[in-house]
């Protein structure tokens, strides 16, 4: 039968069999089994037929293309069998099968196999496995099929390891299926290899689809999105991993989409961006990362789009840390340009405009910024959602914006309405709201009319508008003839002609709406100025403004000088003087303005040349002669007021006088070099009598403060206003030295080319006396403040940083400091000379007032410099700024490397420590030092120069400083860099711990006529002078931090020599115990905290390392119990220091002790483990401990009375009494009383002997308790 079934299968009517049966017209059923189907039903004939069938398949190849196919019916006929007799041989022929068969009937054979082969499938699962790694086509069909098996734990685990090595390899469209494979296998004890794995092998920046589809990256950010939302392993994995990756190169564009979902996630928002703002500040998180997280993969993220844009706002939140700023602006940026649709650009524009509403500063100006930048790069787009933008003018009036930040509103605006240059009239909403603000009467609103005319006067006004209208007119019109090219000429000529007269007309109206507010019109000029500055303005414009106020000027202030009138005048036959009599002080508020703004436009239309006004710098001033303080006094109230506002406007003017002429350092300008430092100390003698004058003035406002020359009241106006009583309205801060004025430091005495090409002879600096030297630096040092101030956290969001009025001619700080950078050199030239004269003691007593604060502001200044963390991201310009401080030429400074510069700068300033014999000063070299030795990036020098550091330090430290008052950082300063920097870190907190602190006693601490003791502290002492019983505190404190900070940094491994790793455990331990023993002779709160504060911190590091105990147990036991034992003394006093917190009630020591407390149960526990692991459990035991004081005496009301004791006291108390009563008692019985007494005292001498021993055995358990 099975010979003639197989003949028959054989033959043509295969297919016959293969098709369903025939039914007559009586069944109940309209279709019927195959014939091949009912005799699979045999168990006998069904493994003939598997074979018989299977090895038909290959003959039918060419049939598979139909759907009606043999090979597809002959599969059909092995789904669903009630039996399958001989599964093992089913599989192996289906295996032979894939071996012949072609692609398309091989992933016909795999899509059928769940519903052919049962339970035992092994033998397929590797076939396809290795079918899959051979050809990726695969892929989907074989995970499609796997994913329907019950595979085993252990066949998963292969089949998922193959499925993550095809991830490189796969096609886009199978990489959704292969990832779901991959998620859906995840178990809580894999889910972190899996994570690993998936970010190594998924590259997501190769999934762009060549013909633009974003359905497959859909598909797969759907797939990562479901497998994160219902797998809290896989999100808490995926979350952990990425927080612990340091390197950038590590990072993947993966983890940015993992981060988008997780941050759409509960519970994760608020971590998400925890982390971002972390990784941003860190600088792992790049820009180019994100770039190519989000180009090319935008219609794809747009479900995401919201989350995305959470995250830019949360950017534009703490922009306060200007790196966090960057990235928002930049991810705003990315978002609008690549996310197409007008619905996310509108979006993008929205978010970024409540910014602008929100309240905090640095939030605002980034926003302002964000938006200025999108207009300029993307004006089509910006335009087409102009309609939002609008919002932003709500916020003009009402929130509070700074001058900076409606300048750039108006930037914005202006940017939109003149974009096109070939523009001629502004927008009539954009003149209207200018209009109406210059209109208003109140200041608030004028002076948002002045920032926005002026605004739009730069734009109009711009000497380069002509020359792009002229590139746009040859773009669009034929230039092919001469008189094309003049008719193309005249047209933008003509465009020109317009922008000049809209501008005029601008410009006359801005004076008009000023003409009658005085405050008002010192704005308007100082606005002016900084345009000119910032704003290339042409030429007749500049010229245009000098002819509306040089007239007005003359006539205002420049009188003929009288023939008695020669004070402060430089050159006694000028003819001309300043007038400050007779005229009112409102308008003498804006005199200062005025003059700047009519220097900076002569200066600006002749090419930076003065000699049209230089006779104001000789002239002399109309003011009243300077009285003493005695003749001031007997003037009237009123008299006061108007020499002191005279004083003051005559401070102001010189300074502009010094801003303006500072600038003229031609070759042969040496005579006006000379009178501008002869300016800078009239500035000094008037202020120095202004401030004298309102000392002595009691109708000022006790609550300002008086004005100095500091660095506040030059850069701020916020302090040292002058508030009269009778003109409250005056602004009195003065007017600030301009950042050009630190040519004056570098003024030489000669200029001429042959002696600049001389480095010895160009080093030879007109001499400045001390008290200028000290004002010029001290005035350095405050802008430098400003420019160089570089904090990550800003603790005050919503205040609106003020920008200087000497900081406004500059579009940014890196142009600022390009500007000053030869001023580094100069300095480090003066600060040589200063101490070299010191050093060959040539200084005169006079000027010592002012050298050695001269020196510490030239080291803060290099503190500044060098310890300013963005400059090393530009190293040409810290190459400039570092160059000329060690005196190398600007040819040579491409050749030399940052670390030889660094490390010569290093050298130089050590050297000057030889020199210096001031404590503070040495603290301040020590800042200096220590901020050049962290940016050094050669090891070999960094090593030497840390070394130095430790040495300068422990010099200092060993320094007997007379008269001096040693702040608490300053000494923590130095110690910390003592151990940190030394060659062996734990010597030197040995010395101090167990040589050194245990001889200083507290204040209240006396000694008992020990002589030896009060020797040896005598001895401590003297080794470090600085240590006294005001600053053993900052000691103190110091040496535990370095303790704990050694001791946790320490990395003990098995294959090390084990000896030597605990004998440093053992010293460790030892500083740890002698520090603590400390508290029992000083007994501060302040020490006592720190010793309970830090102790937590040291045994919680020696929790950790209790594993590595474990390890090195058998070959190390003894010396670990005697490391166990240091560490009790240390645990012991802990113990007591908690109750006498507790009995003190002292809140700071109360609040440690639970955290001491669980570190100290935690150390138990761990220790009688580690004894229980290695046999020794009996050894250990836990008792209570006895009630100590600090000191470590038994408390006496917790002392237990002994019953030994009580007898014996009992028996006294009676005899007093009860003597007469026992004499006959002894008479009557007197051997027997006699036995008895001795029988007595014998049991008293065995009961003490017990208790004795119960008191031994009570230390041990404490002692092991302590363990």
């Amino acid at each position: 039968f099975t010979q003639q079934l197989c003949k028959f299968l054989e033959s043509e009517n295969l297919k016959l069999a293969l098709n369903p049966l025939g039914s007559s017209e009586e069944s109940r059923f309209t279709s019927q089994d195959t014939l091949i189907k009912v005799l699979l039903g045999v168990d006998a004939l069904q493994p003939i037929l598997v074979t018989a069938l299977i090895e038909r398949i290959p003959d039918f190849i060419d049939d598979n293309n139909k759907k009606d196919s043999i090979p597809r019916l002959i599969l059909s006929q092995f789904r669903w069998l009630d039996k399958v007799v001989d599964s093992k041989l089913m599989c192996e022929k289906l295996i032979e099968c894939l071996g012949v068969c072609p692609p398309e009937l091989k992933k016909d054979v795999i899509s059928f196999l769940p519903e052919i082969v049962d339970d035992n499938f092994d033998d397929i699962v590797s076939e396809l496995q290795s079918l899959m790694e051979s050809d990726s086509s695969f892929t989907l069909p074989i995970l499609d099929t796997l994913s329907n098996l019950a595979l085993e734990e252990e066949l998963m685990d292969s089949v998922r390891t193959t499925a993550i090595r095809c991830l490189a390899s796969a096609k886009l469209q199978d990489l959704p299926v292969v990832l779901k494979f991959i998620l859906r296998s995840i178990t809580p004890t894999n889910v972190a290899t899996i994570v690993k794995q998936l970010r190594e092998n998924l590259r997501v920046n190769s999934l762009q689809n060549k013909d633009g589809n974003s359905d497959d990256e859909t598909l797969i950010i759907d797939v990562l999105r479901s497998g994160l939302r219902f797998s809290k392993d896989l999100s808490k994995s995926f979350f952990d991993q990425i927080s612990k990756v340091e390197a950038t190169m590590n990072y993947r564009i993966l983890d940015l989409w993992i981060l988008f979902i997780l941050h759409g996630m509960t519970g994760y928002t608020s971590k998400v961006e925890a982390l971002f703002r972390k990784k941003i500040s860190n600088g792992q998180f790049k820009l180019s990362l994100l770039k190519k997280a989000l180009e090319g993969h935008a219609p794809a993220l747009s479900e995401m789009f919201g989350t995305i844009l959470s995250l830019c706002s949360m950017c534009l939140r703490f922009s306060s840390e200007e790196k966090i700023g960057v990235y928002g602006k930049e991810m705003y940026t990315l978002c609008f340009n690549l996310f197409s649709d007008s619905y996310y650009k509108q979006e993008v524009i929205g978010s970024i405009i409540s910014h602008v509403g929100s309240g905090i500063a640095a939030a605002i100006d980034t926003a302002l910024l964000t938006l200025l930048d999108l207009t300029k790069k993307y004006y089509k787009s910006v335009h087409s959602v102009s309609a939002i933008l609008q919002g932003i003018l709500d916020f003009l009036d009402s929130s509070g914006l700074s001058d900076d930040q409606i300048r750039k509103v108006f930037m914005i605006f202006t940017e939109l309405a003149y974009h096109d240059p070939l523009e001629k009239e502004a927008p009539a909403d954009l003149l209207i709201l200018i209009s109406k603000h210059l209109g208003n009467p109140e200041p608030k609103y004028k002076k948002i009319g002045i920032i926005g005319c002026i605004t739009l006067v730069c734009t109009l006004g711009s000497i380069t508008r002509r020359e792009i209208q002229i590139e746009h007119l040859r773009a669009s019109h034929s230039t092919d003839t001469q008189a094309a090219d003049m008719d193309l000429f005249k047209e933008g000529e003509s465009n020109y002609d317009d922008d000049f007269r809209q501008t005029v007309s601008l410009l006359e109206k801005l004076f008009k709406s000023a003409r009658k507010d005085n405050v008002l019109k010192g704005f308007l000029y100082d606005e002016l100025v900084n345009a000119i500055h910032k704003s290339s303005l042409r030429i007749a414009l500049v010229q245009f403004v000098a002819e509306q106020i040089e007239e007005v000027f003359q006539e205002t202030f420049v009188v003929a000088k009288p023939d008695d009138a020669h004070l402060l005048a430089l050159d006694e036959e000028t003819d001309i003087a300043i007038n400050f009599f007779d005229i009112p002080d409102e308008v003498l508020a804006y005199m200062a303005s005025q003059f700047r703004l009519l220097q900076t436009a002569i200066r600006y239309n002749n090419s930076g040349s003065l000699v049209e006004i230089d006779a104001l710098l000789d002239c002399a001033y109309l003011i009243p002669e300077p009285v003493d303080d005695e003749t001031f006094s007997n003037f009237t109230p009123t008299e006061k007021e108007k020499m002191i506002c005279i004083y003051y406007h005559a401070v102001n003017w010189t300074k502009e006088l010094v801003n303006a002429f500072c600038t003229q350092t031609q070759s042969d300008q040496g005579e006006v070099r000379e009178k501008v430092v002869q300016r800078v100390n009239t500035i000094i003698f008037l202020e120095e009598k202004l401030n004298s004058y309102i000392g002595l003035t009691p109708s000022y406002s006790k609550s300002s403060k008086r004005v100095t020359k500091k660095k506040d009241t030059e850069e701020t106006g916020k302090t040292g206003k002058l508030e009269l009583k009778n003109i409250p309205k005056l602004n009195r801060a003065f007017r600030p030295l301009e950042v050009v004025t630190t040519n004056i430091l570098d003024f030489r005495q000669s200029q001429t080319e042959d002696q600049l090409s001389n480095l010895e002879d160009a080093t030879q600096h007109v001499h400045l006396e001390p008290k200028i030297l000290h004002y010029l630096v001290s005035d350095l040092e405050s802008k430098l403040k400003y420019l160089l101030h570089y904090q990550k956290k800003v603790i005050n969001i919503k205040k609106q940083e003020e920008v200087p009025l000497w900081m406004k001619t500059f579009k940014d700080k890196t142009r600022c400091l390009t500007s000053i950078a030869f001023v580094f050199g100069t300095v480090s030239v003066h600060l040589h000379k200063i101490l070299t004269r010191i050093n060959n003691h040539q200084s005169n007593t006079e000027d010592e007032p002012f050298i050695f604060p001269t020196v510490k502001l030239m080291l803060q200044i290099m503190d500044l410099l060098f310890a300013f963390e963005p400059l090393y991201s530009n190293e040409p310009l810290l190459k400039a700024t570092i160059g000329p401080i060690v005196n190398i030429p600007k040819l040579d400074l491409v050749k030399i490397p940052l670390s030889e510069l660094l490390d010569r700068s290093f050298i130089l300033f050590e050297g000057y420590g030889k020199v210096i014999s001031d404590f503070e000063t040495k603290v301040l070299l020590l800042e200096l030092l220590v901020a050049i030795q962290r940016k050094q990036n050669d090891e070999n020098k960094a090593k030497k120069e840390r070394l130095m550091v430790a040495g300068h330090c422990q010099e200092v430290l060993k320094t007997r400083w007379e008269g001096e008052k040693y702040k608490a950082d300053h000494i923590s300063l130095l110690l910390h860099h003592y151990i940190k920097d030394s060659s062996k870190p734990l010597d030197v907190i040995e010395l101090f711990t167990t040589k050194i602190f245990p001889y200083v006693r507290g204040k209240d601490t006396k000694l008992e006529d020990d002589e030896e003791e009060e020797e040896a502290m005598l001895e401590a002492l003297s080794t470090f002078p600085t240590l006294t019983s005001h600053t053993f505190p900052s000691y103190y404190k110091t040496v535990w931090i370095e303790l704990t900070k050694y001791f946790a940094g320490l990395k003990f491994r098995s294959t090390d020599d084990s000896l030597l790793q605990l004998h440093t455990m053992e010293r460790c331990a030892a500083a740890f115990s002698s520090s603590i023993t400390v508290t029992r002779e000083n007994t501060t709160p302040i020490v006592i905290s720190t010793a309970m504060r830090y102790s937590r911190i040291f045994i919680e590091s020696l929790i950790k390392y209790v594993p590595w105990l474990t390890e090195i147990w058998k070959e190390t036991a003894t010396e670990q119990l005697d490391l166990l034992k240091k560490i009790q003394g240390g645990t012991r006093q802990l113990q007591n220091l908690c109750a006498h917190g507790k009995l003190e009630s002292n809140m700071t020591l109360v609040k440690s002790i639970p955290p001491l407390k669980r570190v100290l149960e935690t150390l138990i526990f761990k220790i009688k483990m580690l004894l229980s692991e290695n046999g020794m459990s009996a050894a250990f035991w836990i008792g209570n401990l006895r009630h100590r004081d600090i000191g470590g005496q038994e408390v006496s009301s917790q002392v237990v009375r002994e019953p030994a004791q009580e007898e014996e006291e009992e028996p006294k108390k009676k005899g007093k009494r009860g003597k007469k009563k026992a004499a006959p008692k002894s008479k009557k019985g007197g051997k027997k009383g006699k036995k008895a007494k001795e029988s007595e005292e014998e049991e008293e001498e065995e009961e003490e002997e017990e208790e004795e021993e119960e008191e031994e055995e009570q230390e041990e358990e404490e002692e092991e308790s302590e363990k």
